[in-house]
């Protein structure tokens, strides 16, 4: 019989997308051994989660047994942790972040770093599948993206390899199709509260959106005032926007915006 592939992880931050990770790679046959993050009380919870835990308070890892290190602190935060740490011999070690490069890791003197990218959205008391999630992963070495293939494998999910521009560009692909896209919705819900709509009401249509920009393509699924360049309604919902300069702006904004892509995609 095959030996069961796992790992002993220490995590330095255990945040959202940290404390997700973590009960994710212990799903998967990881232990957690060690857990870092500079607020006692999140690490302590994460770790009471946790089959079996220890909570350090040093960055100094160098006596520690285990084996795979994940940075999963804000983008930010990184380069302070990468340049603190101390790892053992030969130890493994990983920031979870879509816009910093790899590099930034060259610090810690470590031979095998990479980067694991969980192409996700984490919330506090929100509960994500791994289960057929694209991971992006980026490796030091072939032996590195090798041991990243296998542990994103161990947690049901999808590697996808992409060096370090592909990366960035997808993650601000990212932030249109998921931070915009839900700023928009709160943009939405300011317009319904001044006569108390609940943004419930909505759902549907914004199902039905999504699904067919997937289907058939965000280009061919525009409609709407701007798409069909009525202008006699676009004047008309900019004025019932005059109580908010900021939602008027966007209004216009956007409008044009996709008035404008029409004739750029014909070109």
């Amino acid at each position: 019989m095959a030996e069961r592939f796992s790992f002993r992880v220490a995590l330095i931050g255990s945040g959202r997308l940290g404390t997700q990770l973590a009960m994710a790679l212990e799903k998967g046959g990881h232990r957690i051994a060690e857990i870092f993050n500079p607020s006692q009380k999140s690490a302590e919870k994460l770790a009471y989660n946790l089959y079996s835990s220890q909570l350090v308070n040093s960055l100094d890892f160098s006596d520690s047994d285990c084996n795979f290190f994940i940075i999963a602190v804000p983008d930010e935060a990184i380069e302070q942790v990468a340049t603190e740490i101390v790892l053992p011999d030969e130890a493994i070690i990983v920031h979870t972040s879509g816009a910093t490069p790899m590099s930034i890791l060259e610090v810690t003197a470590a031979e095998n770093f990479g980067v694991l990218w969980p192409l996700q959205s984490f919330s506090h008391g929100a509960t994500i599948s791994f289960s057929q999630l694209p991971i992006i992963i980026e490796g030091s070495n072939d032996h590195t993206l090798e041991i990243l293939n296998r542990v994103v494998a161990s947690l049901g999910s999808e590697p996808v390899f992409m060096e370090e521009e592909e990366r960035k560009n997808l993650h601000v692909a990212a932030v249109f199709a998921s931070n915009f896209t839900n700023f928009m919705l709160r943009s939405a819900e300011r317009v319904l509260e001044k006569d108390d709509i609940s943004l419930d009401i909505l759902k549907p249509l914004v199902v039905e959106t999504i699904r067919k920009a997937f289907e058939i393509g965000p280009e061919n699924a525009q409609t709407g005032p701007a798409a069909r360049e009525d202008f006699t309604t676009i004047d008309a919902q900019t004025l019932l926007l005059a109580d908010n300069e900021s939602l008027q702006r966007m209004y216009r904004m956007i409008s044009q915006e996709i008035i404008d892509s029409k004739y750029e995609s014909d070109v």
